[in-house]
């Protein structure tokens, strides 16, 4: 299902994540639920968030602009729900409003 939760109306910049927390919580608990997660764009769909990044040890030169990233949010167990495989490496297991990364 696709939701809408504008930071606007939530009052705080934390709250939509703790509803996202709140709810996945509730449908993990409806009987026959296996697993569940959330992303803000789905795979192959086009759009999302590009936005300039500034990269650890890669200063920027005179004049010289960000690169532009593309990125997506999920929350943990998202490749598990969506049976993505990992070739290297591991999934994150833990999701924390009110320590997430926010863009400057």
């Amino acid at each position: 299902m696709r939701l809408n939760l504008p930071e606007s109306e939530y009052g705080t910049p934390e709250a939509p994540s703790r509803f996202v927390v709140q709810l996945l919580e509730k449908v993990r608990a409806i009987p026959g639920v296996q697993s569940a997660a959330t992303t803000n764009l789905l795979p192959l769909v086009g759009g999302g968030s590009n936005n300039g990044h500034v990269i650890e040890d890669f200063p920027l030169g005179p004049g010289e602009l960000p690169p532009i990233l593309a990125s997506r949010w999920v929350t943990p167990s998202y490749f598990e729900t969506m049976r993505i495989p990992f070739q290297e490496g591991h999934g994150f297991d833990r999701l924390d409003p009110d320590e997430r990364v926010r863009e400057a």
